[in-house]
């Protein structure tokens, strides 16, 4: 069982971390084993280190406070009791000063989550928590949630810190089931050669089929194009649109915008904006 996974900084080929051990690893010493990767964005760098023994009875530490959890949907800026997807993604951000305990043993201490009180289909999240770079203390879990059903649910997430307290958190939401494309935007605005778009939306991290088109004051369309395009949580990666490369010349002036958005579910939503075009 891992006891321990976290992110840390090479710096020049060396690094450092430290964790403090759960009271849950095994009462039999036994051989330890970590595992090391990294990369730079060009090599990757990977390792074994298991000239050691770990057992016993975990860390001798007084604490007898529960982790702090943040539960959310899609984003950070999710209120409880706010609207969802069929397919949004749970994120919680934990905490506690001395670590959460993920080594999922089996004794009842793993990092869980229940819909609506249906403990006898309970998540086990152990496997998506990561902790903070840097700091062993804190960490966050994003767990998809697909094919829920149309109505009001409650989500409570329980956690457990290395000294074997634990806390809960709830909140809830409800599934619409509606496909929305809201707050169509592009920067820069004004523009003169270029412009990125984005649209937020409700179905978190999807990849869709976009159609992006750009309108003089008349309702004349001067310009258009289709792409796939991912998202970031509930926004959508940018889209350059380039004067230059679309061949057009523009004079200075709002030129209306539309993006008609299409789901994995053939679904199509749509969103509009203006842009500023500079002279």
């Amino acid at each position: 069982n891992i006891i321990y996974q976290g992110l840390t900084e090479v710096k020049n080929g060396e690094f450092s971390f430290s964790f403090v051990v759960p009271k849950d690893i095994s009462y039999f010493p036994g051989k330890g084993k970590i595992v090391y990767y990294a990369d730079n964005g060009e090599l990757d760098a990977h390792g074994v280190f298991e000239n050691f023994i770990i057992g016993a009875s975990g860390s001798g530490i007084t604490d007898n406070q529960g982790p702090q959890i943040e539960l959310f949907l899609d984003s950070p800026e999710f209120v409880s009791g706010g609207k969802v997807s069929k397919n949004p993604t749970l994120l919680a951000f934990i905490s506690d000063e001395n670590g959460i305990n993920m080594v999922g043993s089996g004794i009842g201490h793993d990092i869980t989550a229940v819909l609506n009180n249906d403990f006898s289909n309970s998540m086990i999240l152990n496997n998506y928590y990561q902790t903070t770079e840097g700091d062993y203390k804190s960490g966050s879990i994003r767990f998809p949630l697909r094919n829920l059903p149309v109505g009001k649910h409650t989500l409570r997430l329980k956690a457990w810190d290395v000294a074997n307290n634990s806390s809960e958190a709830e909140i809830d939401f409800e599934v619409t089931g509606e496909f929305l494309v809201t707050n169509a935007s592009n920067y820069p605005n004004p523009m003169k050669n270029y412009t990125f778009f984005t649209f937020e939306h409700n179905q978190s991290d999807a990849t869709f089929e976009a159609m992006y088109e750009i309108f003089n004051q008349n309702g004349t369309r001067v310009d258009y194009f289709t792409t796939q395009v991912g998202s970031n949580g509930r926004i959508s990666n940018p889209v350059r649109w380039d004067l230059t490369e679309a061949g057009i010349q523009l004079h200075g002036g709002i030129y209306p915008y539309r993006i008609t958005v299409q789901n994995s579910d053939r679904t199509i939503a749509s969103g509009t904006g203006k842009i500023i075009v500079a002279h």
